[in-house]
């Protein structure tokens, strides 16, 4: 078998991303990894520290790839990009939904999307703190909503992928609005119908 000096750091979040997708997270331990990677497990710590240190590479992984390149959007277009560009890596990935939704990213990660969460902090007006939980609240919503659609890999989705599509709208217009009515400043980037509802319980 190679040695951890014959597998590279780069080889381990593709393996991972395999495994997950085959057999869910229950079925990821170092030693799965490393029959995978054709290595004995003791050599994979080397790379990582444990398995939490994997998932937390698992967990970068998913975000890069998600939120990198955003935008310059309005504040609710944003969002909803946001939640468009996850749902689409983790369908993907439908085995990485139970890591997204439990698992931090890492500092080093968070820090790259500093300028996403200053430019939706402008435009609603709000704190970098609320900013950067509005964004949270639309990751964990959307890793939430597929671990509900994909459930544990290799399990098949119980409904038609129509059902979770207007589902996932519906949730999201819901979410994305009532993020507008906490910032009433941004009033004017709400939908029609919860716009007026807000004026009229304004007035």
């Amino acid at each position: 078998m190679p040695s951890s000096a014959q597998i590279s750091e780069s080889q381990l979040v593709p393996a991972a991303l395999a495994v997950l997708d085959e057999q869910g997270l229950e079925g990821l331990s170092m030693r799965v990894l490393a029959e995978r990677l054709g290595v004995r497990a003791a050599s994979l710590y080397g790379h990582v520290r444990n398995k939490e240190d994997l998932l937390a590479r698992v967990s970068d992984a998913i975000c890069t790839a998600a939120l990198a390149g955003a935008p310059d959007l309005s504040w609710r277009e944003t969002l909803r990009w946001v939640a468009e560009r996850l749902r689409s890596e983790l369908r993907r990935h439908p085995g990485t939904a139970a890591v997204a939704a439990s698992q931090q990213v890492t500092p080093e990660v968070a820090a790259r999307f500093a300028p996403l969460v200053g430019r939706l902090a402008e435009q609603m007006r709000c704190t970098m703190t609320d900013a950067s939980f509005a964004v949270q609240s639309i990751y964990l919503f959307t890793a939430a909503h597929a671990l509900a659609e994909h459930g544990n890999p290799p399990s098949e989705p119980s409904k038609p992928r129509s059902y979770y599509d207007k589902w996932f709208r519906y949730a999201l217009d819901a979410l994305v609005n009532g993020l507008g009515q906490i910032h009433l400043d941004a009033v004017g980037d709400l939908t029609s119908p919860a716009r007026d509802a807000i004026e009229g319980a304004m007035t």
